[in-house]
């Protein structure tokens, strides 16, 4: 019995702490859009917060970073290979 509860605590911790990942990949790629260009519109931060794959976050982060304009990075983010969102 306590196995069963262990395991559905280590679970839990695990999805507790991917989901806290996640988060802290949305708000570096937001606060950095914000800081670079200003107000981010809030359609461009709902579709920042679908993506589910953390490497293409990882990814929107580099390109939040490198990318010339606000629109650049929206087009990016439009053109995203299927599979970055739920």
């Amino acid at each position: 019995m306590a196995s069963l509860v262990e395991q559905a605590r280590q679970q839990g911790y695990r999805q507790g702490l991917k989901q806290g990942l996640k988060q802290g990949h949305y708000e570096s790629i937001l606060r950095t859009l914000q800081v670079r260009f200003g107000t981010v519109p809030a359609a461009l931060e709902q579709s920042v917060r679908i993506v589910c794959d953390s490497e293409v976050l990882s990814d929107l982060f580099v390109l939040a970073i490198r990318a010339p304009t606000l629109q650049t990075f929206e087009a990016h983010l439009r053109d995203w290979p299927d599979g970055a969102s739920e």
